[in-house]
């Protein structure tokens, strides 16, 4: 006797609410495993020429916010409000005692953005076709990857650099990462795609390897420069205590949440690189991508990004921009 398989058609709405799924033809033509080569460009949060006293200022607003007790949900917009007010003389008074490597246009600025304009790298693509029992029943499919980055090589001025994957990971190796997408005709789409490449790893790597300088010499250089007790006093002196209202409610900094900010960042900075960055920064990619298919249509031979394929850097201090610019080509090399 024939067995049938009954969905509940609102389940299965709730069920894949969210999920990304792929056209028939892609399930056979698709898998498979890929060669890549990738050209990204992180060059983003020096490229801005900001000077340290402005980068410290957001980390400085973001530490103050925090002692505010506020909900979660609007400590944004409380930084937000208050950058408008105290950051531009904040970044001042910071920078007077600013190392001049930080300066807006010092040797960390001008070198990194241009170091880290073209990154270079090759990774192995793989490609799979997936589905549960009820996609199945109704005939969704899904294509899955994941990717594994095999080299990366930095452009600087003293020559290209090999950079040695372990020493820019997030763990001792470089994971690999996973993605789903969205597949229709000749094109998939990326899904959030999270890359285990530490961002403040690589700036240190950077740093020691292209511009001859000692990453823990220039933390000591940042930590000296934020000296609380003096910092603190001028803040009260020339900026105040400001007040601004967010969701109906009045928030004051004060002087305790001046100087417990203060020092919370103080704290902070040694263990930053550069004094700036966030110890677990990974690149975040997602968009478009061309399907590029045999004559006969049955196989994907290859896979490039298309417009709209980007990037962006999780961890950013609120002023710097996140924005990855990257481009890639992939070639099948088996099934």
């Amino acid at each position: 006797m024939p067995q049938y398989k009954h969905v509940n058609l609102g389940l299965l709405l709730v069920f894949t609410a969210g999920c990304n799924f792929a056209d028939q033809a892609s399930v056979t033509a698709l898998p498979g495993t890929y060669e890549t080569a990738a050209t990204w460009d992180l060059s983003g949060p020096f490229a801005q020429n900001r000077s340290f006293g402005e980068n410290t200022a957001d980390l400085f607003i973001s530490y103050m916010v925090g002692q505010l007790g506020a909900p979660a949900s609007v400590n944004l917009e409380i930084e937000s409000a208050v950058a408008d007010l105290v950051h531009e003389p904040l970044s001042t008074l910071i920078d007077v005692n600013a190392p001049e490597e930080f300066a807006s246009s010092g040797l960390i600025n001008q070198a990194l953005s241009q170091d880290l304009a073209t990154i270079q790298l090759t990774s192995q693509l793989d490609l799979q076709h997936e589905s549960n029992e009820v996609e199945e029943v109704v005939g969704l499919n899904r294509i899955v990857g994941t990717e594994q980055i095999q080299t990366l090589s930095i452009e600087s001025a003293v020559g290209n650099l090999a950079v040695p994957l372990d020493s820019v990971a997030d763990s001792n190796s470089m994971e690999a990462s996973s993605f789903s997408t969205s597949v229709s005709n000749d094109e998939m789409v990326i899904s959030e795609q999270v890359h285990k490449l530490n961002y403040g790893k690589l700036v240190q790597y950077t740093v020691e390897e292209s511009l001859g300088l000692d990453n823990d010499d220039l933390n000591q250089d940042v930590s000296n420069a934020v000296d609380c007790g003096s910092l603190v006093d001028s803040f009260l002196g020339d900026i105040g205590t400001p007040e601004v209202t967010v969701a109906g409610q009045t928030y004051t900094f004060d002087t305790n949440v001046i100087t417990n900010g203060c020092s919370n960042l103080s704290a902070s900075l040694s263990e930053r690189p550069l004094g700036i960055f966030d110890t677990s920064m990974d690149v975040v990619i997602a968009g478009p991508t061309l399907l590029r298919y045999t004559e006969d249509a049955t196989e994907v031979y290859a896979i490039e990004s298309a417009d709209g394929y980007t990037g962006s850097l999780r961890g950013l201090p609120g002023g710097m921009s996140p924005t990855v610019d990257l481009s890639f080509a992939a070639t099948r090399i088996g099934e």
